[in-house]
């Protein structure tokens, strides 16, 4: 908001070296470390059950159409698809990292909007 009607502060150089720009890239990485913990031990675990639970992740896709006809089904966490993603076509700890955090951000901005009303 700040940058709004500071426009000297959209220059994200200028910004890092003001007050306001060193409390922004604390909050950024804690959410960052946060997000990358999540993830770390996720993948942990589906490295420690032997990649039991994402196994099932095509089966999974495939009767997605199923549900229409009212059989109701298991479904995956997003992280879990993102993880098994991963495997399969390469997707890296950045990419789920920031699917996680555009994730994050929106049931924030969900649940505040609720609060307005």
């Amino acid at each position: 908001m700040f940058k709004v009607f500071k426009p000297w502060l959209l220059n994200d150089t200028i910004f890092s070296l003001t007050s306001l720009g060193r409390i922004h890239n604390k909050y950024l990485n804690i959410l960052h470390s946060f997000t990358e913990k999540i993830i770390l031990e996720r993948k942990r675990y589906h490295e420690q059950s032997g990649g039991e639970y994402l196994k099932h992740f095509e089966t999974i896709q495939r009767t997605e159409e199923e549900q229409i006809t009212g059989i109701k089904k298991k479904r995956m966490a997003m992280l879990d698809i993102l993880i098994a993603e991963s495997f399969n076509s390469g997707l890296s700890d950045l990419d789920i990292r920031e699917e996680v955090d555009t994730f994050i951000f929106e049931v924030n901005v969900s649940i505040s909007l609720n609060y307005l009303k």
